[in-house]
């Protein structure tokens, strides 16, 4: 009798357990839950234990897996691949936030919309000696990974007068672009961008094209 008993509340426990849908996040969590809708973007579900409650949305971008009541596994993929709006990325190329030929550092928090900042450093050719030079700028995001990035550092390089000593420029750049990765799943991409430069430090106080491309990775 105690053996039936225990098979009983085995079943229904099982029951239990296999008629809630887990929503597995990122950061480690599982949500109990009753999905009522998976779209591009989000998934629509109500708390397990308050089914008579509000209907909640979350981020796919959010989600790692799903596993259903009937203990199917599905592996959640946003429309957005990898990208979950907050990031740090490292680059190597050419342009203004490379330091002209070097690498850079940046970081990006926010979803579709957002911010960030970055650092370059590298060498810039030409003259009698290649010298050191370094960026540094603030990003803001209006969609995803497209941006407008304002930045500082040098930008150019003059000979003075009759010394025929190359004297580096100071100035800031704008510029507009984007980071792309490869395919919806990878982390590597590249990065473009184009704007301008104003030379203050030059004696014509002058205004060049200025432009980003490089590798990058992000983590």
């Amino acid at each position: 009798m105690k053996q039936l008993i225990f098979f009983l509340l085995m079943g229904i426990y099982a029951n239990i357990v296999f008629a809630q849908d887990v929503i597995f996040m990122k950061n480690g969590d599982k949500i109990k839950s009753k999905i009522l809708e998976i779209t591009k973007e989000t998934i629509k579900y109500k708390d397990f234990d308050f089914q008579d409650g509000p209907v909640r949305n979350i981020d796919k971008s959010d989600v790692s897996k799903v596993i259903y009541e009937n203990g199917k596994e599905e592996s959640i993929i946003s429309s957005e691949g990898s990208y979950n709006g907050k990031y740090t990325m490292l680059g190597s190329g050419l342009g203004m936030s490379y330091g002209i030929i070097g690498v850079r550092f940046q970081q990006r928090f926010g979803k579709n919309v957002g911010f960030g900042y970055h650092a370059g450093l590298g060498y810039l050719p030409g003259g009698p000696t290649a010298n050191l030079s370094f960026s540094i700028g603030a990003k803001f995001f209006p969609w995803r990974s497209l941006y407008v990035d304002l930045q500082f550092g040098i930008i150019g390089w003059e000979y003075q007068n009759d010394t025929k000593e190359d004297v580096n420029q100071l100035g800031i750049s704008m510029l507009t672009g984007g980071d792309w990765l490869f395919g919806n799943s990878s982390r590597f991409g590249i990065n473009f961008g184009i704007g301008f430069s104003y030379h203050f430090t030059s004696k014509d106080y002058t205004v060049t094209p200025a432009g980003d491309l490089g590798f990058i990775i992000r983590f």
